[in-house]
C-alpha cells in the first residue's frame, strides 16, 4: 500500500511538472506572438503611410489637370484623368481600410466623435461609385430626406460604411440593374418603443 501511494505520488509529480512546462511553453508561444502583432501592426502602418503620400499626389495633380491648370485637355483626355483619380481614391481608401482593421486589432482605433448631418456624408460616399456604375450601365438612385437629424458618431468611419455598402451593391448588381439608396428618419415600431422606455 506504501509502494502504491508513493508511485501515486510520483505520476501526480511527474504530470504537474509536465503541465507545467506545457504552461511555460504555452507563455513563451505567446509572448512571440504578441512580439511578432505588433510588427505586423507596425508594418501595416508604415505601409499604409508610404503609400498613402504619394497616391495623395496622384490624386491632387489629377484634380489640377482636370480643373485645366496644365493646358486644357479633350473629352478622352479628361475621361483618363478623372479614371487615373477615381482608382487613386479607391486606393486610398482601401489602404485607409486595411490601416483601421490594422488598428481596431491593436486596440488603437480612435474616433473622432462629433454631430454631423448625415445628408453631405451620403450624398458623398455615392461619388465612390459612379464611374463604377456608368461602366457597368447601372442606374444609381439616390434619395435623402430633407432635414434629417443630427448623429453622433465618427463622420469619416459612418462615410466609409456607406461606401462599402454600395461598393457590395455595384458588386453584386448585373449590368443594366438599377441601385437605389434612400436615407430617411425611421419612424417605425423599434422608434416607437424606445421612446415608450
Amino acid at each position: 500500500q506504501l509502494l502504491t501511494s508513493q508511485m501515486h505520488i510520483e505520476s501526480v509529480t511527474a504530470s504537474y511538472h509536465e503541465l507545467e512546462e506545457r504552461a511555460r511553453t504555452l507563455r513563451e508561444q505567446n509572448e512571440k506572438l504578441k512580439v511578432l502583432d505588433k510588427m505586423k501592426s507596425n508594418f501595416l502602418a508604415t505601409v499604409s503611410h508610404e503609400l498613402r503620400t504619394p497616391l495623395t499626389s496622384v490624386i491632387g495633380y489629377s484634380e489640377m489637370l482636370l480643373e485645366g491648370i496644365a493646358g486644357t485637355l479633350n473629352d478622352e483626355q479628361r475621361d483618363y484623368v478623372r479614371t487615373i483619380m477615381d482608382k487613386g481614391e479607391s486606393l486610398l481608401s482601401l489602404i485607409t481600410q486595411i490601416l483601421d482593421a490594422s488598428r481596431a486589432e491593436s486596440g488603437n482605433l480612435r474616433l473622432q466623435i462629433t454631430d454631423f448631418d448625415p445628408g453631405p456624408v451620403i450624398a458623398g460616399a455615392t461619388t465612390s461609385i459612379v464611374p463604377q456604375c456608368a461602366k457597368k450601365q447601372i442606374e444609381l438612385g439616390v434619395s435623402i430626406a430633407p432635414g434629417l437629424p443630427y448623429l453622433k458618431g465618427d463622420r469619416e468611419k459612418i462615410g466609409q460604411v456607406v461606401v462599402n455598402l454600395l461598393g457590395n451593391a455595384m458588386k453584386f448588381t448585373p449590368a443594366g440593374g438599377r441601385i437605389q439608396l434612400h436615407a430617411d428618419l425611421w419612424t417605425g415600431p423599434r422608434a416607437a418603443a424606445a421612446a415608450v422606455d
